[in-house]
């Protein structure tokens, strides 16, 4: 009875409405970015940090001039105690261009829209074998200037959208 009574007081003053039920599938999704840097010049070793935070995040693209270095910066979607890997952005460096890719469901390649056609190699570093550093060719016209580079990532991170300022294949 006793229960009842406090029941009635608290629906009478508007407290004992029933909360909405939030079904799993609309929970927030949250993204947790986490960053890879692997300078090749001087033997570094690779350098890596996690935050679920954009402003640290876009912190990570602001670097003094390093010649021959990959970045990459990926995200892991979090619901709950769910995890899943999201999309990523990878960046080779070298003294003068960038390699851009992002990995969503496929491959997109960054172009500028600007360059002529220029078959020209551009070598760039890359040590995915994991034991030594090996070199690759990327035809000219398919590369980007470090800024545009910088600029579309923070885009990317931001946004989480490939930027509108370049071509992408």
């Amino acid at each position: 009875m006793k229960g009842n009574f406090f029941d009635a007081l608290l629906k009478r003053l508007g407290v004992m409405e029933q909360a909405p039920v939030i079904e799993k599938e609309d929970w927030p999704i949250r993204t947790q970015y986490e960053l890879e840097l692997v300078e090749f010049d001087h033997g570094f070793p690779p350098k890596t940090n996690t935050t679920p935070s954009v402003s640290v995040a876009l912190s990570w693209t602001h670097f003094p001039h390093i010649e021959n270095f990959f970045l990459l910066i990926g995200t892991t979607k979090l619901r709950g105690t769910e995890k899943w890997a999201g999309d990523e952005c990878q960046i080779w460096f070298n003294a003068q261009r960038a390699y851009m890719r992002i990995q969503e469901h496929c491959s997109h390649y960054a172009t500028d829209p600007n360059l002529p056609a220029d078959d020209t190699k551009v070598w760039f570093c890359d040590d995915r074998d994991g034991d030594y550093i090996s070199l690759f060719p990327v035809p000219f016209e398919q590369t980007v200037s470090h800024a545009q580079a910088f600029e579309a990532l923070r885009f990317w991170i931001a946004e989480q959208e490939k930027p509108a300022f370049l071509n992408w294949n």
